[in-house]
């Protein structure tokens, strides 16, 4: 048997059957779940899958909470200030990651202030 590896993978799932890069989930030997797609295979612990899950939906809370800001101050602008002040304020990509990156760290530091009155009233 030599040269020969021995799968130790436990496959979960398939998209299509017998197709190796099809889609799968398997448990590896030590725990670790693997995804595959296209064959290219990452396998993590679950609890770093969580966090990966979790943080990509804080981002897209974020995201939706900076839209919705972005948008606000757009109408407030249209309807309270004067022409030239619009132009001046008129979205540029550059202009758009600055206030994009000033109201994530407003959020950051929003989030973690209630994370710190959440464990002072334990």
């Amino acid at each position: 048997m030599s040269g020969t590896a021995k799968n130790t993978d436990r496959e979960l799932w398939r998209k299509v059957k017998d197709n190796y890069y099809s889609p799968s989930l398997h448990v590896t030997v030590t725990g670790g779940i693997g995804i595959n797609k296209g064959g290219t295979v990452y396998v993590k612990p679950i609890e770093e899958w969580h966090r990966l899950a979790e943080a990509e939906d804080k981002r897209m809370r974020q995201r939706e909470m900076i839209n919705k800001i972005n948008m606000s101050f757009s109408d407030f602008v249209k309807e309270h200030c004067s022409r030239e002040v619009q132009e001046m304020l008129e979205d540029t990509p550059a202009e758009r990651k600055l206030q994009e990156n000033i109201l994530k760290q407003l959020l950051d530091g929003f989030e973690l202030k209630l994370k710190e009155l959440g464990e002072e009233q334990r």
